[in-house]
């Protein structure tokens, strides 16, 4: 989506403006009052009957008979609005999943309610009532903060967010025994290249699934990400290794620039959990589990209902890769280069550290105790020495 279009319009009192958010066909008008911005939605798809709507409200402001939009009047879904727009503007990935939070569990609650009318017993039983119904404490904080995203910039009073505590962190780690089970299984062209680009890349699903022909240079053997293209919107180049430029050669010939690196019979491949949720489960690297009794299944059913996969995540190629260049010592900046991360929370978050760090301070240190253990007796020595010079003995 681009940037907004705006377009000014010509109206017989003062100046205004029309213009239109990124996939909406509504038509916005900004006029100024009191020395500050005012946006508005004329609620017109026509730009002619739009520009008819800001003649008027310019004609009432020119009279001294405009009234600005009453804040106490609005609705929590009208904040919502403003978090969208500022989504679109900053180009955020990640809208079609703050919309997906706001239309399942927030808009039956908060929706219809006065902007004005929310106070902090409303959040904390939305809380208490996500938290029952099996949200997770992570789930449940990226929810309220949309929510304070919204109010914050509606310059609604301010209302207190509580911050649950997340303890769901992911701890599973794809070492080299792993990695060789699971490619020892006969696997598609497009699986066996995302998994070894996986495990040497630690790049995310996305990144990968959306690599296109363009972005490989078998000469050079380097893979290129351009600058927007990643989350953090910053450019990335990895070497490739030889098994995976043997891989890409074959994944790409025959292709034109712009068709994606990972197909299957010609047909991009979208979403790789199915196959990564059975290949997983085949090697005995995972299982599924009923959610009802808890038992170990091999089908698909228990219980009269679908269990769940337990195991090994995708996103776990990120958490292994970070540990095992770690362990070979690459510096933590060329990790995070690699991997695409800005700062080295990641580090911190999953305690990846050198196992040869904490080698090195328990002994260094007891070097050091040894130092002092062997000059205390030295010193001891000399005393005694000296003692018995001077005819004394010490005891």
């Amino acid at each position: 989506m681009g940037q907004i279009k705006a377009e000014k319009a010509k109206a017989r009192y003062g100046s205004g403006m029309l213009y239109l958010q990124p996939g909406c066909d509504i038509w916005y008008m900004q006029i100024r009052f009191n020395g500050k911005r005012v946006r508005k939605s004329t609620g017109e798809t026509d730009k002619r009957a739009a520009n008819q709507f800001l003649t008027l409200e310019l004609g009432k402001l020119a009279k001294g008979e405009y009234v600005a939009p009453d804040k106490s009047r609005t609705r929590v879904a009208d904040l919502f609005t403003l978090v969208e727009r500022d989504y679109m503007l900053k180009k955020r990935k990640t809208l079609e999943h703050e919309q997906q939070r706001w239309k399942k569990n927030l808009q039956p609650v908060f929706g219809d309610m006065l902007a004005r009318n929310v106070h902090d017993e409303h959040i904390t039983a939305y809380i208490d009532a996500r938290v029952k119904a099996g949200a997770s404490h992570a789930t449940v904080n990226r929810e309220t903060a949309l929510l304070k995203r919204a109010f914050k910039l509606g310059r609604i009073r301010t209302v207190t967010f509580e911050h649950l505590t997340e303890d769901n962190a992911r701890t599973g780690f794809i070492g080299d025994k792993e990695f060789s089970i699971l490619t020892e299984v006969p696997l598609e062209l497009w699986f066996r290249t995302f998994l070894e680009m996986s495990y040497a890349y630690g790049w995310r699903k996305a990144e990968l699934l959306n690599l296109q022909v363009i972005k490989i240079d078998l000469d050079a053997r380097v893979i290129r990400l351009e600058p927007g293209t990643t989350k953090n919107r910053e450019g990335r180049e990895v070497t490739m290794t030889k098994v995976i430029h043997a891989l890409l050669t074959e994944c790409v010939t025959g292709k034109a620039t712009t068709d994606y690196v990972l197909t299957r019979n010609g047909e991009r491949i979208k979403d790789f959990r199915r196959a990564w949720h059975n290949l997983c489960v085949q090697v005995g690297l995972a299982h599924w589990e009923c959610r009802t009794c808890g038992k170990t299944v091999k089908g698909r059913t228990c219980c009269g209902s679908k269990p769940k996969y337990v195991g090994l995540y995708g996103h776990d190629f990120r958490r292994s890769m970070a540990r095992e260049q770690r362990k070979r010592g690459t510096a933590e900046s060329v990790i995070m280069k690699i991997g695409g991360w800005k700062t080295p929370a990641v580090f911190k978050r999953y305690d990846i550290v050198n196992n040869k760090d904490t080698h090195d301070a328990i002994t260094s240190r007891e070097e050091s105790q040894e130092i002092g253990h062997n000059f205390g007796h030295n010193r001891a020595e000399i005393d005694g020495s000296a003692s018995k010079a001077k005819g004394r003995t010490i005891v």
